[in-house]
């Protein structure tokens, strides 16, 4: 049996993730608001340790992805 093709619409953005307060929805039951809050009804929000990671140059580099100098 193959395996199930990757969608690539279902895929969270990177440095985003699923809004932890209406798990994606949009909405939440938990408030009265026809949106959630927190992600303005998107259902994502971004991904704080990843944009830290990306401006400290996550990848060794420095903010801005040029190589180091060293």
């Amino acid at each position: 049996m193959s395996p199930m093709p990757q969608d690539p619409f279902s895929a969270v953005p990177e440095g985003m993730r699923w809004c932890p307060h209406c798990n994606g929805y949009g909405s939440s039951l938990k408030e009265g608001a026809e949106r959630c809050t927190h992600c303005a009804g998107t259902g994502l929000v971004v991904d704080e340790a990843a944009a830290l990671s990306a401006e400290r140059g996550g990848n060794g580099s420095p903010a801005g992805g040029e190589p180091r100098a060293d």
